[in-house]
């Protein structure tokens, strides 16, 4: 049976802690490495429960029954994007360990999960749009090994929710690689989990946004928020 996630606790893993503008570079610049957990049972706030292995932003987070996983992102210290696949317990608490890897360093991936792997779409580096990808990554939950290339995005993209559903992993909205500009965009998109088969183009936000919050239900699946 597989066990959806996030019946007891949540968890929110690093994450930017500096001033705006000086997201990047600068003295203002604090990216945050704690793991912290809140009950979905009791109101209250969160608790640091332990440290993901760097401090970092734009990390991407999948949930299988048992283990959270913390997947790239951006540190400050290089400055330089990650290819780093980590694990921490939802039954105990403590720090993250190393993994396993992405097929390449990237930031802002899409994350999806079924009851057995983790799904990344896409994702940038953060220093040209240009290389943005829009491979579908996939990794097992159950055994050390690394990511492989599965399937293809619609177009190359980055900064969008991921939901999940008992059989496909959706994409909702996002930043589309479209030389010189950027532009966010309203695609909703899905793709199977059982069968190598690219994703496709399944209906649109209300409006076009990149960054939601991606949360997902058993039947629904939500973006929140977000910048146009």
């Amino acid at each position: 049976l597989c066990v959806f996630p996030g019946t007891q606790y949540g968890y929110v893993c690093g994450g930017f802690l500096g001033k705006w503008p000086d997201c990047v570079s600068g003295p203002n610049v604090a990216y945050g490495s704690q793991i912290q957990k809140i009950s979905l049972t009791t109101d209250g706030n969160s608790t640091d429960i332990g440290d993901i292995l760097s401090a970092r932003r734009h990390q991407s987070g999948h949930s299988s029954a048992t283990h959270g996983f913390v997947v790239g992102g951006y540190i400050s210290q290089a400055p330089s994007s990650l290819n780093i696949i980590e694990r921490f317990s939802f039954t105990t608490d403590g720090n993250s360990t190393d993994w396993a890897d992405l097929i390449s360093a990237r930031t802002r991936l899409v994350p999806v999960s079924s009851c057995t792997h983790g799904f990344t779409l896409g994702g940038g580096d953060e220093t040209n749009s240009a290389n943005t990808i829009d491979a579908i990554q996939k990794f097992p939950f159950a055994s050390q090994t690394n990511a492989t290339d599965w399937a293809d995005a619609t177009t190359r993209k980055f900064a969008g929710a991921g939901c999940s559903s008992a059989t496909h992993g959706y994409a909702l909205g996002g930043t589309q690689h479209t030389p010189p500009a950027a532009p966010a965009i309203n695609v909703i998109e899905n793709f199977p989990f059982a069968t190598q088969t690219n994703a496709t183009d399944v209906g649109d936000l209300t409006v076009v946004r990149h960054s939601p919050a991606g949360i997902s239900s058993t039947t629904h699946g939500y973006a929140a928020g977000g910048h146009g």
